[in-house]
């Protein structure tokens, strides 16, 4: 590949819209309910000739790139709107094109409520991992996740986590995590102990919400800073092996695992990308309300492109390069080896000049969260020298 940033790709992670339409209307919701109305142009639901097209699409990037894995998101609107032969015909088209050329794996982002057996059988004859959205508790949940008729969605959602995890419990499917989005009115320990201790949940991605530079309220700041510690301190104290995505992200970076950023190296091992239900390629969701990608047309597309047309594309080049570079503001900072800017890059974007060179949003809470766990890190052992050397180094690009 002639970009240097793709030199090292190994691995591609597929976002398919099997649906562009959802059960539920969560008023924050940058899809649905945001400045982007992009998806009522497309079709509801994806079909078996864009199927094919996909399978194609990626059996052929599979050879050109020489990639190792693929792993399939299948999501939404709500993913399991599709009929159930219609998704078991999907994954039985991708495991014949792709299981013989690289390690193949799926999971699905879904609300859980049109969980039942038949969707568990699924799950459990293609190993597909299980992400289920929801906020908290019911007070919580139902303050933005209500139906089209303004109903709670809770009980819905709750009574498909439990038959989900009579599912794990009966080794059919393997242990499911919760994605939430934060809001820093609420008490991060209750909404940590519902989900680990009173749902069963194997690991918890708490997310900052999508706000830009333009966005976002600064005096919000001090909120979302004690909600994250306060997070750090509850996970701390509980002593178990949950999975909280905010902050394994950061303890890596002092441990020998991955913490799974690649902005420091400046090349990718793995890019992710998004396949609408009519085979538009795009970046994820969250930037696609961002000037960097909305205003591109005609989108590039499964039907005509390769992959690698795609991420040539000028403007996926320039997130890409953009996602795996430090913005020129953090330079000085003393977190900007294990931070890269704050790591999602809708939170860098400002309409003013168009670009994702900026500090996050979130900056501040970052840097304040930074310190408190690497404080935790230096008072229970931690070489001062090595926390020093990874915050420190020069990167240097092969």
């Amino acid at each position: 590949m002639k970009n240097a940033i793709y030199s090292e790709l190994e691995a591609i992670e597929v976002i398919i819209k099997c649906t562009e339409r959802c059960n539920i209307n969560c008023s924050y919701c940058y899809y649905f309910n945001g400045n982007n109305k992009e998806y009522e142009q497309y079709p509801k639901v994806v079909s078996p000739e864009t199927v094919d097209q996909i399978c194609r699409f990626l059996s052929e990037a599979a050879d050109e790139l020489n990639l190792k894995a693929i792993q399939i998101d299948f999501h939404g609107g709500e993913p399991m709107m599709m009929k159930k032969d219609q998704f078991e015909s999907m994954c039985n088209k991708l495991v014949d094109a792709l299981q013989d050329k690289v390690r193949l794996s799926f999971a699905i982002q879904t609300n859980a409520t049109l969980v039942d057996d038949d969707w568990i059988e699924i799950f459990s004859k293609f190993n597909i991992g299980v992400g289920v959205s929801l906020d908290g508790p019911k007070h919580i949940n139902d303050m933005y996740r209500l139906d089209h008729k303004g109903r709670s969605t809770y009980e819905k959602t709750a009574n498909g986590v439990k038959q989900l995890q009579a599912a794990v419990a009966a080794e059919k499917i393997e242990p499911i995590s919760v994605l939430s989005v934060i809001d820093p009115k609420y008490n991060a320990t209750e909404m940590y102990n519902h989900f680990i201790h009173e749902m069963k949940f194997w690991g918890a991605d708490f997310l900052l919400p999508d706000f830009t530079k333009e966005t976002f309220d600064y005096q919000d700041i001090p909120a979302y800073t004690e909600f994250l510690k306060e997070l750090f301190d509850v996970w701390k104290a509980d002593f178990n092996t949950n999975r909280i995505r905010i902050i394994d992200s950061f303890l890596g970076h002092f441990s020998e695992s991955d913490s799974g950023y690649a902005f420091s190296t400046g090349k990718a091992k793995a890019v992710a990308f998004v396949i609408q239900s009519n085979g538009d390629l795009g970046p994820d969701d969250t930037l696609r309300s961002t000037g960097a990608w909305k205003n591109v047309n005609p989108r590039p597309n499964i039907y005509q492109h390769s992959l690698v047309e795609y991420l040539h594309h000028p403007a996926i080049l320039y997130l890409e390069e953009a996602a795996h570079k430090i913005p020129d503001e953090c330079s000085e900072c003393c977190w900007k080896n294990v931070c890269g800017g704050g790591g999602i890059l809708a939170h860098q974007y400002s309409e003013k000049d168009n670009s994702c060179n900026h500090a996050s949003v979130y900056c501040d809470s970052l840097q304040e969260f930074y310190a408190y766990l690497t404080s935790f890190l230096i008072d229970n052992g931690l070489n001062i020298e090595k926390v020093e050397s990874i915050l420190f180094e020069e990167k240097v690009e092969a």
